[in-house]
């Protein structure tokens, strides 16, 4: 990776970046990392379960209630080139504002809280992605944990490919260690962390195809709602 990452100012990057065409019939699932107040930023990864890329992202600083307008146009881009609904898992730590506007807009497919605990992970909990974490015999257990783990995997075994500098420079920042990790101080983590849940969100999603979604019902659901 080219160290310059380092130096980039992710102030100056336009907030949503499509890094290539997104195609019809192309699946794709959005994680999101709404900001904790309106200096922070806001951050979503869109994560192609056919290529196993991160070819759109968002990230800017705005409040969690605009993040969810701003989150819903976003995913309606994506709704307009493939001709699906992503799966949107909104981190409900930080998140319940943004989850509030989504579900007053009517978003078609929102996550909830997988029991990774569980045989067999069912989806059955309340909307959003939930990051836990505590220590036990000095590891870190949780959600967290889980979500490093396998990221930090999928990028050894360059199982997924990024093209954002701010996220890759975020993915370089980030001090990685067996059962958890942490962002070096004044260092951002917003896209990392959007990456690390966009990353469980396709493992734990279906395969789904074109002819499974209502393109009309959809369509005459979109035309009830106006957008500032």
């Amino acid at each position: 990776m080219d160290r310059d990452y380092d130096r980039r100012d992710a102030s100056k990057l336009p907030p949503v970046r499509l890094y290539r065409e997104l195609e019809h019939g192309e699946q794709l699932v959005v994680a999101a990392d709404p900001s904790e107040g309106a200096s922070d930023y806001c951050a979503a990864v869109a994560l192609s379960k056919r290529h196993l890329d991160c070819p759109f992202v968002y990230n800017d600083r705005t409040d969690s209630t605009q993040f969810g307008y701003e989150l819903y146009n976003f995913c309606k881009y994506i709704f307009n080139k493939t001709g699906m609904w992503p799966r949107l898992a909104v981190e409900r730590n930080t998140g319940q504002a943004t989850i509030s506007t989504l579900k007053l807009l009517n978003y078609p497919y929102l996550f909830r809280m997988i029991d990774f605990a569980a045989t067999a992970s069912t989806e059955g909990g309340d909307i959003g992605w939930v990051t836990t974490g505590s220590w036990s015999a000095g590891e870190l257990v949780g959600t967290r944990r889980k979500m490093l783990d396998d990221l930090a995997s999928a990028i050894k075994q360059k199982r997924i490919k990024m093209y954002d500098e701010e996220q890759i420079r975020q993915i370089m920042a980030f001090r990685w260690y067996r059962g958890g990790g942490r962002q070096q101080s004044n260092k951002k983590d917003d896209l990392l962390f959007a990456t690390g849940i966009a990353w469980q969100l396709q493992l734990v999603t279906p395969e789904q195809y074109l002819d499974d979604f209502d393109r009309e019902e959809f369509i005459k659901d979109q035309a009830k709602w106006r957008f500032k």
